[in-house]
């Protein structure tokens, strides 16, 4: 393999890396949100 090639590979490596970050960073993000709209939506309905 030439240099060029292995730039090539380790970019698809990194973008691979960015999409699953991405998707995780985003899952957690809507887990959370889900979170503070049922503790807002208990304290909407105690009052």
């Amino acid at each position: 393999m030439n240099d060029y090639e292995l730039q090539q590979e380790d970019r698809r490596i990194e973008l691979r890396m960015y999409k699953v970050r991405w998707i995780w960073y985003h899952t957690i993000l809507g887990i959370e949100l889900f979170a503070v709209f049922v503790v807002l939506l208990g304290i909407y309905l105690k009052l």
